[in-house]
Order: structure tokens, then C-alpha cells, then sequence
């Protein structure tokens, strides 16, 4: 909040000597009520981009041979991976590639 009324001072006073007076109580007055408006604005608009972050799922294949295949193809069927917070139940879904390593 320090900060907040160091810079409504000093928007108080630019207004202030803009209008060829000096700072005093109405000039910090309107500063601070700037400083209060675009500080909202700018906080809402930081906290639109940020993200909510899920604990971390670790997924694993184990292959059971280096020819192992599904079924005969190179792709797995598409499985799903549940997170649930933040307000709502989320489902990611993801299939595994096989590819072959050539040294």
C-alpha cells in the first residue's frame, strides 16, 4: 500500500502542477484514486493470464521386447489421464508412438 501512495503522491502532484497548482490534499486525493483504478486494471488483467497448475501425472510404458508393438501397429489405442480441480474435472488423452532409433 506504500507503494500505492508514494504514486498516488506523485500523480498527485503531475496533476497538480499540470493545473498550475501544487499537489496538496486534492491532487494526492485524485492521484491516489488513479493509481487505485489502473492498479485494478492492470491486476486484473496479469491474474486473466495466469494459469492454474495441476500436481504433476506421470505416465509409463513398459515395453516388453525392443520389437514390441500394439498389436501389430507402431500407435497405442488413445487412453485418458483425469485431473480434477480448479473448479471442474479435466481430461487429457494421448496415445504412444513407437519409433525405431537408428545408431
Amino acid at each position: 500500500m506504500a507503494g500505492g501512495a508514494a504514486a498516488g503522491s506523485a500523480i498527485g502532484a503531475a496533476v497538480g502542477g499540470s493545473s498550475g497548482t501544487s499537489a496538496g490534499p486534492i491532487g494526492t486525493g485524485i492521484g491516489l484514486g488513479l493509481c487505485a483504478i489502473v492498479g485494478g486494471v492492470v491486476s486484473a488483467i496479469i491474474k486473466s493470464f495466469q494459469d492454474d497448475i495441476f500436481t504433476v501425472k506421470e505416465l509409463s510404458l513398459a515395453l516388453g521386447t525392443a520389437t514390441a508393438t500394439f498389436d501389430g501397429t507402431l500407435t497405442s489405442p488413445t487412453e485418458s489421464c483425469d485431473f480434477i480441480g480448479y473448479g471442474g474435472h479435466y481430461r487429457a488423452y494421448y496415445s504412444w508412438q513407437l519409433t525405431q532409433v537408428v545408431e
